[in-house]
């Protein structure tokens, strides 16, 4: 809120350092470094993973990324921490869990959703997402939304 970028057609170029270790293990993650132009300046990034096949149902996960912005009406830092529980209850019934956090606006998101598919092109799927926002110390409720989804395909 403190910088207001004006309004126009931008095009910026990135270039990407990545690292990483690969994804069929247990146990993997990586690492990316990237920089740009952005917008009226440039972005400096470093992004950190790692996630954790705990279980056949169970699967964890996490990544910070600091960001370095420096545009030409000002300069900031932002981290964004993001963590996602999912459980695999069989190959038809999943739910995912996504939580999210930025140091900049001070809120979170929260998504989960759960999905039953009950035959192929045939599902269910029930999302709840949740924003907070940060009050002095603690984290308040400012929005959150339920939403059911049915797809259903019809052949013929």
């Amino acid at each position: 809120s403190d910088y207001i970028i004006p309004a126009k057609e931008y095009s910026w170029w990135e270039n990407q350092f990545s690292l990483s270790t690969a994804g069929s293990r247990d146990l993997y993650g990586g690492v990316n470094y990237t920089i740009g132009k952005f917008y009226t300046g440039d972005k400096n990034s470093v992004s950190l993973r790692l996630n954790w096949k705990v279980s056949v149902p169970l699967f964890v996960g996490g990544s910070v990324s600091r960001n370095k912005i420096n545009l030409q009406e000002g300069s900031f830092t932002t981290d964004i921490f993001q963590f996602n529980a999912n459980f695999l209850f069989s190959p038809n019934i999943t739910l995912y869990n996504y939580l999210q956090y930025d140091s900049q606006s001070n809120t979170a998101g929260l998504q989960t959703r759960f999905r039953w598919i009950i035959k192929p092109g045939d599902e269910i799927i029930l999302v709840w997402n949740s924003g907070y926002s940060k009050s002095d110390k603690r984290f308040i409720m400012s929005e959150n939304a339920v939403r059911l989804k049915l797809k259903y395909n019809i052949r013929f």
